[in-house]
């Protein structure tokens, strides 16, 4: 399980300003949304944990895709005397 904890209003040793802003707001409406249903710490870090192991994944696998989808259109051009 990933050790991670989320910047938030209740946490008293928040993340470093470092953080991306996409993070900050993600955890934001998620502790808002853990609140509202009134779950407890452990439940909220599990569950907060998980999504973000299955997004750090799909970024992953996305990002793999990417990169190998330019690198064959950059061989492509090359192969056809393009300039990238």
């Amino acid at each position: 399980m990933l050790s991670m904890r989320c910047y938030s209003k209740n946490n008293h040793n928040p993340m470093p300003s470092t953080i991306s802003n996409w993070y900050r707001t993600f955890c934001d409406q998620f502790d808002n949304i853990a609140e509202t249903l009134d779950l407890t710490d452990d439940q909220t870090n599990r569950i907060r944990d998980f999504i973000m192991c299955i997004a750090r994944d799909q970024f992953k696998a996305g990002n793999r895709c990417g990169v190998s989808w330019a690198f064959t259109e950059a061989r492509k051009k090359i192969a056809q005397g393009q300039e990238l």
